[in-house]
């Protein structure tokens, strides 16, 4: 009798930790950033990507996608990226997207993904080549303007760059170009068509350059406090996305200039 007792108990407490665990996903704060006007708020009162928003509004379309399939309240906050990585890192119950997964990060929040990959060059003004060729080149400008704490930032710190020019946001960085305060700006090609449109600007009005700093992989990043069944549900939702053909189909609208 008692050994059915003990069972039953057992079987109780693993599906109420079982039940916690699935209902922990609906207390997740989702947040995100460097939105500009690649995003627009829907008569729903919901965050949505615009199309041919390049990464940010494509990030946004397929972790909307990922919240249906995982039942979950379609609310984001928008944060400067420093002040996001700092408090998914250090704060319970939030997750943060598009993270830049590096070794430093690593082991400091759970992470789900790729996303999406994406290699950064320096970009430089049509009008005004720098003519830079290598790294070395790049240093010797007198200035070059990225997103405060990013992936990119990190890697100029690490090779020795001493004229940075830290800002909050991609779109401000690509102002600093356009109004020519520094001449090179690092940046992903499948985000330059959005920053191009929104400054009213030619696609050939900036040129890559044939520096490549870094190959990134974006990923969705968790608190470590979530459970890591919960983190492989959130897994499994995107692999389900990618098989049901419908990634390729946000890539297609999203990601692609017109």
């Amino acid at each position: 009798m008692y050994r059915t007792l003990s069972i039953a108990l057992l079987i109780a407490f693993l599906m109420l930790c079982q039940t916690a665990q699935v209902a922990h996903a609906s207390h997740i704060t989702f947040m995100t950033h460097s939105i500009e006007d690649n995003a627009f708020i829907d008569e729903h009162g919901e965050l949505r990507g615009k199309e041919n928003g390049g990464r940010r509004a494509f990030s946004i379309e397929l972790v909307r996608e990922m919240m249906i399939l995982m039942d979950h309240s379609m609310e984001f906050q928008e944060v400067s990226f420093k002040r996001g990585l700092k408090t998914v890192q250090q704060e319970s119950d939030h997750a943060l997207f598009n993270v830049s997964r590096t070794l430093e990060r690593e082991n400091t929040v759970k992470w789900v993904g790729p996303i999406r990959s994406s290699k950064n060059y320096f970009y430089e003004l049509a009008e005004a080549p720098t003519g830079v060729k290598t790294l070395e080149d790049a240093r010797k400008v007198n200035c070059v303007s990225v997103l405060n704490g990013n992936v990119q930032h990190n890697f100029l710190v690490k090779n020795g760059f001493k004229n940075l020019e830290t800002t909050n946001s991609y779109i401000a960085n690509f102002k600093m170009l356009v109004n020519k305060r520094c001449p090179l700006i690092p940046s992903s090609g499948s985000s330059l068509p959005a920053w191009l449109k929104e400054a009213d600007l030619p696609p050939d009005a900036v040129l890559r350059t044939p520096v490549m700093l870094v190959e990134t992989k974006g990923y969705l990043t968790f608190s470590k406090n979530i459970p890591d069944v919960e983190i492989q549900r959130w897994q499994d939702a995107l692999e389900q996305i990618k098989k049901s053909g419908k990634y390729e189909n946000l890539v297609k609208k999203y990601l692609q200039p017109e």
